[in-house]
């Protein structure tokens, strides 16, 4: 999933120099899904070997099917958007990480856990700049009516 804008809500820590950042993204647009391909052969014993050790966005693994978008290569990444990338293994276990596209095109990727709606938990020590806004939004910055 694509998003425009992160805005960081509160932070904690959570272990010895290890600070968690709560954040809201902003936007959310599908840009690349892929999923094992487990058609009709798999479901008469034919082994497919689902194992990826890496992943290059926009390059299906063998053995995979690509699922958004519809046709063709995903949208490049954009300078100044974050992607949650989502990784489902076959046991069934989940995780998660928060990508942002810094301006030289490098890439900042941390360790993340969906909350409630576009909100998440990401670990830890977030660089200065990771946030469009300068710091976490607090009761007593609200605006008055």
């Amino acid at each position: 999933m694509k998003y425009a804008d992160a805005r960081p809500i509160s932070t904690h820590t959570i272990g010895p120099n290890q600070i968690s950042t709560i954040a809201i993204l902003d936007g959310g647009v599908p840009v690349w899904q892929f999923s094992a391909d487990t058609g009709l052969l798999s479901h008469f014993g034919f082994d497919k070997s689902f194992s990826v050790s890496k992943v290059t966005y926009g390059n299906l693994p063998k053995n995979f099917n690509q699922d958004a978008p519809n046709s063709g290569p995903p949208e490049p990444l954009e300078t100044g958007h974050y992607y949650v990338v989502s990784v489902t293994r076959g046991s069934g276990s989940q995780s998660y990480s928060v990508v942002q596209v810094n301006q030289d095109g490098s890439l900042s990727a941390y360790a993340a856990q969906p909350l409630i709606g576009n909100s998440y938990e990401i670990c830890c020590n977030l660089g200065p700049d990771f946030f469009s806004s300068a710091a976490p939004e607090s009761p007593d910055s609200a605006p008055q009516q």
